[in-house]
């Protein structure tokens, strides 16, 4: 297929990283804060794009506008639909760089200092902490680079619970529900299309380190430039385990406790409450990986 001037634009950015959590809770925040220790990224302006959550009103308009050319012209136009959705996916990510220059301009301005390196020609790290729409994903955003972060059921579950006084069951049956979209985009996707990497949150906090090396290589990203001693030493921002005020979860930065284990998010369940869990998403916990015992899934264990 002959190149286009969308994807001529689009080859002038470093690809994009895109970071999609399976639910709230599942550590994006977290992630996109590691990637950002390395100098050639940079968090998008947006605190979740959100841009698969309706993709499928846009995969509907393709499809609805392809037809209307049929209609037209008389006979199919080949490839014309694919340009198309490229061509949006284009236009979604011009839509976050523009608001990154717009903010680092404005910064510039507030304080003075000149623009030395431009954000937007940095990796830009976005964030969804959920998997809707998952595989509509390299249709319209194909040369963007995907990481898929999982994290134990039951510790989402607790923490959405405590962050949001969501209902438990509700939570269970969301979570494996965003374990089955997983394992559908697996068995669906072709191999390299798209790039994904799925990442386990038990390893981002337990073997820091390790992980983001491979993380770093999957990316094409250097590890020598990485600050492995920022990423160890980052603040906890987000966590249900600190709040302020009482009940609403804090967005600032806390100083991790020795006593901070995430890990152990349901460790005071009783027994009906994990007989529950196991009865409604036992099945996508082991595919996923994880035992059936909280003690078997520290990260050294997976």
């Amino acid at each position: 297929m002959e190149s286009h001037s969308s994807d001529q634009s689009a080859e002038r950015h470093p690809a994009p990283i895109f970071i999609l959590g399976m639910r709230p809770r599942t550590g994006t925040h977290f992630l996109a804060n590691l990637l950002c220790q390395h100098p050639d990224c940079v968090k998008s302006p947006i605190a979740e794009d959100s841009f698969l959550l309706n993709a499928n009103l846009l995969a509907r308009y393709v499809t609805r506008t392809n037809a209307q050319w049929t209609t037209v012209n008389g006979t199919p136009l080949p490839g014309y639909d694919e340009i198309l959705r490229r061509c949006i996916g284009d236009g979604l990510l011009s839509f976050l760089r523009q608001i990154q220059l717009r903010r680092q301009e404005e910064r510039a301005s507030k304080f003075g200092k000149q623009i030395v390196v431009s954000d937007v020609q940095r990796r830009l790290v976005t964030k969804t902490p959920h998997f809707d729409n998952l595989e509509l994903f390299s249709q319209f955003l194909p040369r963007a680079d995907l990481l898929l972060l999982v994290r134990d059921g039951r510790a989402v579950v607790e923490s959405n619970v405590r962050s949001f006084a969501s209902d438990p069951e509700d939570e269970m049956r969301a979570w494996a529900a965003a374990a089955d979209q997983l394992a559908q985009f697996e068995a669906e996707t072709r191999e390299g299309a798209p790039r994904y990497l799925i990442v386990r949150f038990e390893d981002l906090h337990s073997r820091t380190e390790a992980e983001m090396r491979r993380i770093l290589i999957f990316l094409g990203l250097s590890t020598e430039d990485y600050n492995f001693e920022a990423a160890l030493n980052l603040p906890v921002v987000g966590s249900s385990t600190f709040k302020r005020p009482p009940g609403k979860v804090s967005w600032l930065p806390v100083r991790k406790t020795p006593d901070f284990d995430p890990l152990a998010r349901a460790s005071e369940w009783t027994r009906a409450t994990h007989e529950r869990f196991q009865s409604l998403a036992g099945k996508q916990l082991v595919r996923l990986g994880y035992s059936q015992t909280l003690e078997n899934n520290r990260a050294e264990d997976l």
